[in-house]
Formats: structure tokens, C-alpha cells, sequence
């Protein structure tokens, strides 16, 4: 026997706007929430730190050395040299310049324009380019070699130290970058005791910029108070060139601010070695730094005043 199937009841049509809403919660997808332990760990551990920073600059950098050049090409500076100093400058300019536009990887930028401000600052140690005055009148190549080295170990170690402060191998990198440093602060220290007055100002305010330094191996340093010791280094060590200009005696082909550009372009070349250093450092350790568990506290102190359960 067969029966006819019952038929179903039709449902109310439903309002227009139902479907619409139907098919708009379909197709959206809702994005993953952004925990606060990922913030953390950015802020802690950056990937590639200092990326858009190091292009601007490499700009800024390519327009001081063409302000050096100009000012070389002048006679205002350095003169009768072979290469001629204006003309590598205007190269390590035309070099920067390319290092801001061409969309380099991370470590290739770094190591470009570290490799630009090596190249100036080593035919400085041997008597030409824009640096030829660096061991002049009464330095030599040792102890200007000593400054080139704290003024890239030391602001290297403090940009590293200040974006990953949670991790402990930045206090240990930092303490190898004082070490390093060591041989030149005993240098500054013995400058402070003899010499012109303005030449002993100058070696007192390079020590004090060094020494800055030392704040970083807290247990949780500002970011912006670190990197503010790594630039007033580097400044500072700058400026102890610069002053020479009122103290130093004149030289056979030197101009009349010889001595300040000399300044100018050996902050202009160490910056850059600094910032590849350090992006180095970022590009070999970042991964691991990623790895620290961001909820346990950065100060032992705090660590042993939490009751344990």
C-alpha cells in the first residue's frame, strides 16, 4: 500500500535584509586576535630593528658627505692629496644615496653602507680622503684606530642592548664592547692630565660620552635613554676631532675649518659602520632573542618576590 507523503507546511518568507546579512557572515572571515604576549614580544625582540631608520640615514649620510666634498672642493678643508678628497666623497655620497633608494635586504644594507664608511675612515688611518687630518697633528694611526673602534663596538652594543633588553646575551655583548673600548678610555683619561685646556675639555667630554654607555647593563634599560648614550658616544668622540680646530696648529695644505669638516666626516662615516654592526647582531640573534618567555620578569629582583605556589 502506498501512502502520498505529507505535504510540508512552506515557511513565512523572511525579510530581504535576512539573506544578505546570511551571506555577508559567510564570507566574512573574522582576523585572528593580536595577543598582547605577540606586542610584547615585538617590542622586546624586534625582526629587523632600525630597517626604516637605517635608509633615512643612509640618506642624511649621502647629504654630509656631499656637503664635506663641496666644502673639499673649496679649499675649506684638506687639500692636495691623491685621490682628492672631494671626489671620495662624492663617491661615498653617490654610494649612500643608492643604499637609501634601492630596496636592499636588511643585512645588505647594513653591510653596504658599513662597508662605505670602513673605506673612508681606512684611507683616513693612512693619511687621504676626507679623514686625512684623523691622526694629525699629535695622534697617530693606533689611537685613531682605537676611537674608530669604540665608536662602532659600543653604539652597536647599546642599539642592541635597547631593543632587546629581555634578552641576557645583550648585557654580555655589551660587556664585550666595553672591553674592547677600554684601551681608548685610558687613553682619553691620561689626555684629560696634560695638553691645551681645550684639548683636555675635549677628552673629558668623549670619557663622559662613554661612560653614558654604562647605564645599559641595568636589568631593564629605556630604549630611548640607551640609544640617546649611543648617539651622544659618537657625537661626543666627533666633536674631540672638531675642537682641534682651536688648538691644533695650522698645517701645510689644510684649510681654514680643515679640522671640522674632519669632524663632520668621521661621524658621517662611523654612524653607519655602528648601525650595520648592529643590524648584524639583530639579523644573527633575533631569532633566538624571540625565544625568551616574555611573561617571566626582566628584573631577577622581581623574579624572587614572586611567591611560588
Amino acid at each position: 500500500m502506498q501512502t502520498q507523503p505529507r505535504p510540508r507546511r512552506a515557511q513565512p518568507p523572511g525579510p530581504l535584509a535576512s539573506g544578505v546579512h546570511a551571506a555577508v557572515k559567510k564570507n566574512l572571515k573574522t582576523p585572528p586576535p593580536i595577543l598582547a604576549s605577540d606586542v610584547l614580544r615585538e617590542d622586546l625582540a624586534p625582526i629587523e630593528p632600525g630597517r626604516n631608520a637605517s635608509r633615512l640615514w643612509d640618506a642624511g649620510a649621502a647629504v654630509l658627505y656631499l656637503g664635506v666634498g663641496i666644502c673639499l672642493r673649496f679649499n675649506l678643508g684638506v687639500r692636495g692629496l691623491a685621490p682628492q678628497a672631494s671626489a671620495i666623497c662624492l663617491a661615498a655620497a653617490a654610494a649612500c644615496g643608492a643604499t637609501a633608494l634601492v630596496p636592499f635586504p636588511y643585512l645588505w644594507r647594513a653591510i653596504v653602507g658599513g662597508f662605505v664608511g670602513a673605506v673612508v675612515v681606512t684611507l683616513g688611518l693612512f693619511g687621504s680622503g676626507p679623514l686625512a687630518l684623523l691622526t694629525a697633528p699629535d695622534s697617530n694611526a693606533w689611537v685613531e684606530t682605537l676611537r674608530v673602534v669604540t665608536c662602532v663596538v659600543v653604539p652597536a652594543a647599546l642599539l642592541f642592548r635597547s631593543h632587546y633588553r629581555a634578552y641576557r646575551r645583550g648585557r654580555a655583548l655589551l660587556g664585550v664592547a666595553f672591553a674592547l673600548a677600554v684601551p681608548f678610555l685610558i687613553h682619553e683619561a691620561i689626555a684629560m692630565s696634560h695638553g691645551a685646556p681645550i684639548a683636555r675639555v675635549a677628552a673629558a667630554l668623549g670619557l663622559i660620552g662613554a661612560l653614558s654607555g654604562l647605564f645599559a647593563f641595568m636589568a631593564s634599560p629605556t630604549t630611548a635613554t640607551t640609544a640617546w648614550c649611543a648617539q651622544a658616544l659618537t657625537a661626543l668622540l666627533a666633536l674631540d676631532l672638531g675642537l682641534r680646530q682651536l688648538y691644533a696648529p695650522a698645517l701645510s695644505g689644510a684649510g681654514p675649518i680643515a679640522y671640522a669638516l674632519t669632524a663632520v666626516a668621521f661621524f658621517t662615516s662611523v654612524v653607519p659602520m655602528a648601525l650595520g654592526l648592529f643590524q648584524t647582531l639583530a639579523a644573527i640573534y633575533a631569532p633566538d632573542a624571540r625565544l625568551v618567555d616574555v611573561h617571566l620578569p626582566s628584573n631577577p629582583s622581581e623574579e624572587a618576590s614572586i611567591p611560588s605556589d
